[in-house]
């Protein structure tokens, strides 16, 4: 059960060694992290988490980050997300998380920046 006073992360990732590394840094800096690994576990647990930031991954089993990102967005709740692809987008498609997303970045991410990020959204 998360602590009353930290802050909570969903991280939304597939892959493994990316999730375990963004997972450790963040438990560390004191984020409470819970973890999907596919688009459908993330709205899952958004239906039964309130997290206060979500770091979502583009490419995803099941339903993908731009339809995960889709659905926080017409819930009308003003939930930071931060986008995060190692794949390159089309413009189209750039210009679209740019829009829908509170930060959107390439991987690799440097975790101090990613961290900065954070705390400025949910300080």
């Amino acid at each position: 059960m998360p602590a009353i006073n930290k802050k909570t992360i969903l991280l939304i990732e597939d892959d493994k060694n990316t999730c375990e590394v963004y997972s450790d840094e963040l438990i560390e800096k004191g984020y409470n992290v819970e973890l999907a690994n596919d688009g459908k576990h993330a709205i899952e647990l958004l239906n039964t988490i309130n997290p206060d930031l979500v770091v979502l991954d583009v490419k995803l089993p099941i339903l993908e980050g731009r339809e995960v990102l889709e659905n926080i967005r017409k819930r009308k709740i003003k939930l930071p997300v931060i986008v995060c692809t190692a794949f390159p987008l089309k413009d189209e498609e750039i210009k679209m998380f740019e829009n829908i997303s509170d930060w959107f970045v390439t991987k690799p991410i440097d975790l101090d920046i990613l961290i900065s990020k954070i705390k400025s959204f949910i300080s």
